[in-house]
């Protein structure tokens, strides 16, 4: 599968709404599915994530090749509103390459976290995250969550979560 996968509209709303009992590697190769990676390239970010992983969120219509995500999700996503948590100026951040929207950031921050330091100094990370005022803010976060899983777990693990999270060195 060569081509960036995605998340469709039942993907982002599964995010949201944890209706289906996705398995952990599962669902953090839906957080990072932006539509700028290849399934192998998810799959190399997500230690312990399988071909299977990917499989289940195809055949569940979570993923799709970004072509088809976006033609899915386009007609839906107009009119839906901004969480009113959210700034309206995340777009212009988007410039950078490679870098995540506020709801990409904030989405991918909030599975790493729990993913890579577990439950108790995940939900440390969870209340930064809520508290961070836009794009910056959750970049900021992000900053000392590679620090903390280069201080937890060591260098490798911290360059996958920088990747992750589409952050520089």
């Amino acid at each position: 599968m060569p081509s960036a996968l995605a998340k469709t509209e039942a993907g982002v709303a599964e995010i949201r709404d944890r209706s289906h009992a996705l398995p952990r590697h599962a669902r953090t190769l839906l957080v990072l599915a932006d539509g700028t990676r290849s399934a192998d390239q998810l799959l190399a970010m997500v230690q312990g994530a399988t071909q299977a992983d990917i499989t289940l969120l195809l055949d569940a219509g979570l993923v799709a090749e970004a072509g088809r995500a976006r033609a899915a999700a386009a007609p839906a996503a107009a009119p839906a509103p901004a969480p009113a948590a959210e700034p309206a100026a995340p777009e212009p951040a988007q410039a950078e390459e490679g870098a995540l929207s506020y709801r990409e950031l904030y989405d991918s921050l909030n599975a790493l976290s729990k993913e890579q330091l577990g439950l108790f100094k995940g939900y440390k990370f969870a209340l930064e995250i809520e508290k961070a005022n836009g794009v910056e803010g959750l970049r900021e976060v992000a900053q000392r969550l590679v620090d903390e899983v280069e201080r937890v777990k060591g260098e490798s693990a911290a360059q996958m979560v920088r990747r992750a999270l589409g952050m520089r060195r």
